[in-house]
Order: C-alpha cells, then sequence, then structure tokens
C-alpha cells in the first residue's frame, strides 16, 4: 500500500478522534482508533491479562480493514506467537450495532464535560452493566504550541518529553496532557447524576495534587510529514512488546535513557514508522482513581513508562531517533 497520508487528513482525524467521534474510515483514523482502545483497556481492566497491557499497536491498520494474523514481538525484537485479531479484547473487529451506539453515546456525553473535570460514567442498566460500558474522561490540558507544553511539563520527570523536534515550519498542533490524582490527594465530588440510563459521578483534582500520567501530541509539517508522539505509564509491563501486521517489522534498537526499544517498519511503504519505548522509574507514581471515593480500592502505583512516536509521510528512522533521544 503506497497511499500517502496528506496533513489535511492527519489534521481531520485528530479533531474526531478528539471530538469524541469515531474515526470512520481511512489508515490514520484507524491507527488513531486502535490506540485509543488500548489505553482505554490498560485503564479499566484488571492487570495480568498477558499482551493486553504492555501491547501497544503501532501502524497496527494499515489496510483499510481488520484482516489476518498479527504477530506479537517481544522487546528483543523476536516473534514470540501469533493472534488473530477477534481474540484480542481491544480491537473490536466487528461491533454489532447496539454495543457501537453504546460507545458513541457514552463518549459523546464525556466529551460535553469541561477539560478540567474528571468524569466517571456507566450505564445503569442491568443488561450492560460490566465494565465495557463504562468509561472515564480524566482532567485535561491542551497545548496549541510546543513551547507552552515543554514549559508546562518541565516540572515532571516520569514522563519522558521530546528531546527535540523537527525544524520545519508547523501546519499543526495539538498536544493534550491527562491527568489523575496522587495518592495523597482527593477528588472533591462535584455530582452524583443520572442522564437517561447513563449515571455519571462529576469530580474536580486541585492543581496541588494533579499529576500527568499521559500526553499525546500530534503534529503535522508544512512538507506534508505527519508525527504522533505520547508517553504513558503503567502498572507493570510485560516482555511481549507489540503486535505486528504481516508487512511490519521490529527491530530491537538502544535509545539512550530508555530500558528497551524497537523500530518499527512496513515492507510495503517507507513512509510509516513507528519508534516503541519502555522504562523502569526511578521511583513510582502513586495514584489513584475517582471510584475510589464510593467503592474501596486501593492506590494504583505506576512503576513503569512507555514513549512512542510514530511518524507518517516521513522516511528517516534517524529523525525518529533524534526526537526520541536528542543529538
Amino acid at each position: 500500500m503506497n497511499k500517502k497520508i496528506t496533513a489535511a487528513e492527519f489534521h481531520d482525524a485528530v479533531e474526531r478522534e478528539l471530538s469524541g467521534l469515531k474515526p470512520d474510515s481511512g489508515l490514520i483514523q484507524q491507527v488513531i482508533a486502535a490506540d485509543r482502545e488500548a489505553m482505554k483497556a490498560r485503564k479499566i481492566l484488571p492487570a495480568g491479562m498477558g499482551v493486553a497491557f504492555a501491547v501497544l499497536i503501532i501502524l497496527a491498520t494499515v489496510a483499510y480493514a481488520i484482516t489476518g494474523l498479527y504477530s506479537v514481538a517481544t522487546w528483543q525484537g523476536e516473534i514470540s506467537r501469533t493472534v488473530d485479531p477477534t481474540e484480542i479484547p481491544y480491537i473490536q473487529y466487528e461491533k454489532d450495532g447496539e454495543t457501537a451506539e453504546q460507545e458513541r453515546r457514552l463518549s459523546g456525553f464525556l466529551s460535553s464535560f469541561p477539560c478540567e473535570e474528571t468524569v466517571y460514567a456507566w450505564f445503569d442498566n442491568e443488561e450492560h452493566n460490566d465494565i465495557q460500558f463504562g468509561d472515564i474522561k480524566r482532567r485535561e490540558k491542551r497545548f496549541e504550541t510546543h513551547d507552552a507544553f515543554i514549559r508546562y511539563m518541565s516540572g515532571f520527570r516520569h514522563l519522558t518529553i521530546p528531546a527535540w523536534m523537527p525544524e520545519q515550519k508547523t501546519d499543526y498542533y495539538l498536544a493534550q496532557v491527562h491527568m489523575e490524582c496522587e495518592a495523597s490527594g482527593k477528588y472533591d465530588l462535584l455530582e452524583e447524576g443520572v442522564q437517561g440510563d447513563i449515571r455519571f459521578n462529576r469530580f474536580l483534582i486541585d492543581e496541588s495534587a494533579a499529576v500527568p500520567t499521559e500526553y499525546s501530541i500530534v503534529v503535522t509539517m508544512e512538507n506534508g510529514g505527519s508525527y504522533m508522539i505520547d508517553s504513558m505509564l503503567f502498572a507493570g509491563t510485560s516482555d511481549e512488546a507489540i503486535l505486528l501486521r504481516e508487512e511490519e517489522t521490529a527491530e530491537r534498537i538502544t535509545i539512550d535513557g530508555m530500558d528497551d526499544a524497537l523500530l518499527v517498519r512496513n515492507r510495503d511503504t517507507a513512509d510509516l514508522l513507528g519508534l516503541i519505548m519502555r522504562r523502569k522509574l526511578d521511583e513510582p507514581v502513586c495514584i489513584k482513581h475517582p471510584h475510589n471515593e464510593y467503592v474501596d480500592e486501593e492506590e494504583i502505583r505506576y512503576t513503569y513508562e512507555q514513549y512512542r512516536i510514530w511518524a507518517f509521510n516521513a522516511r528517516d528512522p534517524e529523525t525518529l531517533i533524534k526526537m526520541a533521544a536528542g543529538e
């Protein structure tokens, strides 16, 4: 597949995802959607379910349909096994109409709340009273310039920020930072509400207790190159690192400051590159989820960071390595 991704397509895909709408079709839309599902899964499902929590999808949907087997690559760059996509919890191979509608409604509902609020929502319906029909909107900050993002993140050492950015003029830039409440802080309950068959709890976190636990950057360059960069914390890790399609390869490389790193290439096109990295944190980051206010649960200890850079319409892996590690 040699279809190039235009800056406009990339921009439209990002806007759809940030607005809470599911992308329609196309390469970049599916990449972002699959990535979103993976992040949701590791936030709300219990740890220890194998590949689903250390695995994040890089370039997993190069074709317009999710077909064929995936290979599971380890952090050593070796293939450990193959997986049918229908067996992967956070890839919705085919959603029935009711499930898709439930997800669309919940996503749209959560997107209506202010960025500074944390909202936990679920369906108040016995038939759908399980975890897949509940979701959390975390507190969020947005930045439209890289300088503003760097200034905000300079006080936090547990999330890695890009060491360098391409010098070309940007056509579009947006950084999102998601925050959770540190273990010693608290969520102030604003409202316990009901809207139709959706129940929800709204919270505020005091600024002093808000800890960034994830960020994502999307940027397109005037020369046509597009990048997605993100970092997120995990409570644990696995030797299985990533799912690869038949046309993808993962090569183990060395990145300063990271325990492991894989360079992901696509044999069918040089325009798609990915760099996925992980490291053990020097000290755990301890947080609580908002539902701890009404359900007795222990705090969560994040012990690992996963840091990723995607490049679209960019052919040079050295650019990704420089972005990750600097000169």
